[in-house]
């Protein structure tokens, strides 16, 4: 019976370790060596399961600040100074943290 495992109570539930392994897992060194558990969790999770839904609102949120610069700036001209609507958008997207270059490179290019 011993050949087959050794149950190990109140590890969240019935587990089997190995016999011949000894109770590595466990911290005690058995006669492959102390064995490490590992942790179970890592940080690209993390980024995957956060930051990316964030960036992604957050692109879909500056594609559209985009339009509306693009918009105002053919209707009233580029120059935010003479241009009170594209103005307005202007400052809406400094509200949102939208980068100073990538504002100006759509209105160099509208």
């Amino acid at each position: 019976m011993a050949a087959l495992g050794l149950r190990v109570p109140g590890l969240g539930g019935p587990r089997w370790v190995p016999a011949l392994r000894g109770l590595g897992a466990l911290g005690v060194p058995g006669p492959g060596g102390p064995r490490r558990a590992m942790a179970g969790h890592n940080r690209w999770s993390k980024v995957r399961n956060v930051k990316g839904p964030r960036d992604a609102e957050r692109s879909r949120l500056f594609q559209r600040l985009a339009q509306m610069l693009r918009a105002a700036a053919r209707e009233g001209g580029p120059d935010p100074s003479l241009n009170p609507s594209l103005a307005h958008v202007v400052e809406q997207c400094r509200a949102r943290n939208m980068p100073k270059a990538s504002i100006e490179a759509i209105l160099r290019g509208a």
